[in-house]
């Protein structure tokens, strides 16, 4: 396979990470798109199944982690890593929408 630029590579790597339907795009800034469910966010964008697929991670990780900084206050920060990750991907696509 010939590669003619950076985005090209940079989207190869991706399609090779399991993230087939993200790709490249010229804008820079972030935005959402409701009419097709795409977040664009510095020069990437992350079509509905994408953005689905990271909230839902985010989500989970934040409920395990949830149960477990209950159980043990040193997972307390971890917690609210995921946390503050999630709601403010959630809070970008609502604010952006």
């Amino acid at each position: 396979m010939e590669y003619t630029s950076k985005e090209d590579i940079i989207h190869a790597l991706a399609q090779s990470a399991g993230i087939a339907d993200t790709y490249n795009t010229k804008y820079g800034g972030s935005r959402y798109d409701a009419a097709t469910g795409t977040l664009y966010c510095a020069g990437i964008a992350l079509p509905h199944s994408s953005l689905q697929t990271i909230i839902s991670w985010y989500k989970q990780q934040m409920e395990q982690y949830k149960v477990l900084a209950s159980k043990d206050k040193t997972l307390t920060e971890q917690y609210m890593r995921y946390a503050v990750a999630y709601n403010a991907i959630c809070m970008l696509k609502d604010n952006l929408s």
